[in-house]
């Protein structure tokens, strides 16, 4: 047992280094990128990397040649978890990009009911201003959703109970990409302060609007947090790879390669992340990048895109045929917890720290600092 634990954690520190190759340490280039296509192994196996390229041949192909949803059952050994149902039919994306994406309205105050009925349980403060209490980010976070998800998909007597608070910890959910998400974009503002501020007065115009109550119209009009959730999402990927699919029957491609079926692919989404092909001054942390007004303050006609919008160099919600159906709903609950939490509290590290916790890496993912702490003070105004 000793020598399978030992052979584990060498192999497993063997991938992460080769992972890291991928980047140089200055331009975040890959490494490897004279090679077209390559192959590296990861904890699921052999994976066949393809250079960016490449993606505009296969992101339309039809499901019968290339699969999403097969590389995930794969992933997550779907034959013992019971996410091979998803090999069955579309049903549940087709009901989340669908019915269930289209009632986001309706969903959005029972979301914000919900999200304030969590923080009064998780926040003990003494109804002073100004008072302080220091919680350990990803649990809290995490706590966040659970709650609202729970609340949205079974109903509050349901999602409310024992039995259900256990399921939904033990099946595989999305739950932690979405606590992580906002995890990270948590540490860019307790190191990068200055943004704080007008993501604030951003929310208190939009909330303003809808007459204090919380709608999908008043998510719809944060652009600029928007634009800074996408930077964190750029800067702090998920994962140093995109686009997995597994080859379901043979793929030629245009260099003459040809993918045999059973193949696990993906992309460099980490790399291209970086890459100055697809972003300016890409080593560079700007919060509005994707927030571009005109001379008058109007985004009508400005250079503007959503957290869920999907260009070039980013793979995190997915690239081309199958992208992520849940994406608005996760953007919504995401932004949801983050403008009431910069509302309602002032947020930083704690005291004598300044700097962003380093990104952990296990494979070929990428989490922030689970241990990481906060402190929320309450504020006088909201």
């Amino acid at each position: 047992m000793f020598l399978e634990l030992a052979v584990f954690v060498v192999v497993t520190g063997i991938i992460i280094s080769v992972i890291d190759d991928f980047f140089q340490p200055k331009t975040g280039l890959p490494r490897k990128s004279a090679i077209k296509n390559y192959v590296i192994q990861t904890m699921m196996g052999d994976t066949v990397i393809l250079q960016p390229e490449f993606l505009s041949e296969l992101n339309m192909l039809p499901e019968s040649k290339l699969s999403s949803t097969a590389a995930l059952v794969d992933s997550v050994l779907g034959q013992y978890t019971g996410v091979d149902h998803l090999l069955k039919d579309h049903l549940t994306t087709d009901i989340c990009r669908g019915s269930f994406t289209r009632h986001l309205g309706t969903f959005l105050p029972i979301m914000a009911q919900e999200l304030q009925t969590a923080m009064a349980k998780e926040f003990q403060f003494d109804g002073k201003c100004e008072s302080s209490q220091t919680f350990v980010a990803y649990d809290l976070l995490l706590s966040f959703i659970h709650r609202i998800t729970s609340v949205v998909f079974v109903g509050k007597e349901y999602g409310h109970s024992p039995i259900w608070n256990y399921a939904i910890t033990v099946l595989p959910t999305d739950l932690h990409t979405s606590s992580m998400a906002i995890a990270h974009a948590v540490y860019d503002l307790c190191a990068m302060p200055e943004y704080i501020g007008p993501l604030r007065l951003e929310a208190q115009a939009a909330l303003a609007q809808d007459n204090g109550e919380w709608k999908l119209s008043t998510i719809k009009r944060l652009h600029r947090l928007d634009s800074f959730l996408k930077e964190s999402q750029r800067v702090n990927h998920s994962s140093f790879l995109g686009f997995n699919r597994k080859i379901m029957s043979p793929v030629k491609l245009s260099d003459g390669a040809i993918l045999p079926p059973g193949t696990v692919v993906a992309a460099p989404g980490g790399p291209m992340s970086r890459d100055p092909k697809f972003y300016d001054d890409p080593q560079r942390f700007d919060g509005f990048r994707f927030y571009r007004a005109d001379d008058s303050g109007d985004i009508s006609s400005a250079s503007t895109q959503d957290y869920v919008s999907i260009e070039p160099g980013n793979l995190s919600w997915g690239n081309g045929r199958f992208t992520c159906p849940g994406r608005w709903y996760a953007a919504a609950m995401i932004k949801l917890i983050l403008s009431k939490l910069l509302l309602e509290y002032d947020i930083s590290f704690p005291p004598g720290q300044s700097e962003r916790p380093l990104n952990g890496k296990y494979d070929t993912d990428v989490h922030p600092d689970f241990n990481q702490k906060i402190v929320l003070t309450k504020r006088q105004t909201v």
